[in-house]
C-alpha cells in the first residue's frame, strides 16, 4: 500500500509539472484572483493569468478561486491533486500550498494571508514569485498547469532565533582526568619510610632488651620471639610485593601461631616466677628459725 501511494504521488507530481494539455481531462473556468489590503481596499479583482506583475503590501490577503469540471461532460469534478506554487526563479526554490475543492460544484479556493505567512515559505531577496496552479486527475493522465502570473511579496520579517541554535558546536572542553602526581622531596620520603619501617622494630627491640637473653631461654620463649619476627617480616613483604587479599590468609595464620606461642611463653614465665617466689619464702622461714634458736 505504501509503495502504491508513493508511486501515485511521484506520478502525480510529474504529471502536474507537464504543460497544459487537453489530455488531462480537466477544464478550469471562472478563475479569479482577488487581493485585499489590511484596510479592506480591493487591490485586484480580475481573472487570471495576469498580464502584469502584482505587488502586494504588508498585511494584504490574496485569494484565488476557480471551478474544475470534466472536459468531456462539463460535470464538476474533484481532482486528485490541487495545489498552488510560489516559485522563486532567482533562488530556484519554492513553496506549495494545497487547494481544497468542493465536490458539489468543483469550486476551489486558496487564501494567502501575508499578515501571517506560512513559516515554510522561503524568503526571497527580490520578493518576486511566479504563481501557478497545478491540477492532476489520475496517475494515468497528464496533469494541468495553469500559470497565474508574477506576484511580488513584501520582504519577510527577520526570523526569530531558533532555540536549537543553543545546541550548536561549542569549544572543546579541556580537562585533565588524572593530574600528574606530585612527589615530595626524596629526603622527606626517606625519613617517612625509615619512621614507618623502623618504628615497629624499635618498639620490638625496646621491649625485648630488658629480658635476660641467654642461650638458656626456654624453647617456648624463643618460639614466641621467632613468631613475632616472622609477623614483622610478613608485614614488610606485604609492603613490598603482596596485595591485601594475599595478606589476609597469611596474616591470620601468623596471628594464630603468634597467639599460641605467646601463650606458651607466658605460661613458662609464670611458672618460673612462681617457683622463685616459693624458694624465697622457704629461705625466709629458715632464717627465722635460726634466729629463734640464737635467741634461746
Amino acid at each position: 500500500m505504501h509503495l502504491s501511494l508513493f508511486f501515485f504521488f511521484a506520478t502525480s507530481v510529474l504529471a502536474v509539472r507537464a504543460s497544459p494539455s487537453a489530455d488531462s481531462g480537466l477544464r478550469v473556468d471562472r478563475t479569479k484572483l482577488h487581493a485585499v489590503s489590511s484596510t479592506g481596499e480591493d487591490l485586484l479583482n480580475a481573472p487570471f493569468p495576469l498580464s502584469t506583475p502584482l505587488s502586494l503590501p504588508q498585511d494584504a490577503t490574496l485569494q484565488l478561486t476557480f471551478h474544475v469540471s470534466s472536459a468531456a461532460s462539463s460535470e464538476p469534478v474533484v481532482p486528485r491533486q490541487a495545489f498552488v506554487e510560489l516559485w522563486d526563479r532567482e533562488a530556484r526554490r519554492g513553496w506549495e500550498g494545497n487547494v481544497p475543492v468542493r465536490a458539489r460544484d468543483g469550486r476551489g479556493r486558496f487564501t494567502l494571508d501575508l499578515a501571517a505567512p506560512p513559516s515554510s515559505l522561503p524568503p526571497s531577496h527580490s520578493g518576486a514569485y511566479h504563481l501557478s496552479l497545478h491540477l492532476a486527475s489520475s496517475p494515468s493522465t497528464p496533469g494541468l498547469t495553469l500559470p497565474i502570473g508574477e506576484v511580488r511579496l513584501p520582504p519577510a520579517p527577520p526570523a526569530e532565533a531558533d532555540p536549537n541554535d543553543e545546541y550548536t558546536l561549542r569549544p572543546e572542553i579541556a580537562h585533565t582526568f588524572r593530574a600528574e602526581e606530585k612527589l615530595p622531596p626524596r629526603v622527606v620520603s626517606a625519613v617517612g619510610a625509615a619512621a614507618v619501617v623502623g618504628a615497629p622494630w624499635a618498639s620490638f627491640i625496646g621491649l625485648v632488651a630488658p629480658l635476660p637473653l641467654s642461650p638458656s631461654l626456654p624453647a617456648q620463649t624463643l618460639s614466641f620471639l621467632l613468631a613475632l619476627a616472622l609477623f614483622e617480616a610478613l608485614l614488610a613483604t606485604y609492603w613490598v610485593r603482596l596485595t591485601l587479599f594475599e595478606l589476609f590468609p597469611l596474616a591470620a595464620a601468623a596471628a594464630v601461631s603468634t597467639f599460641f606461642a605467646g601463650r606458651a611463653a607466658l605460661g613458662v614465665e609464670r611458672r618460673r616466677r612462681a617457683g622463685g617466689e616459693g624458694k624465697g619464702k622457704v629461705l625466709e622461714g629458715k632464717g627465722k628459725v635460726v634466729e629463734g634458736k640464737r635467741d634461746s
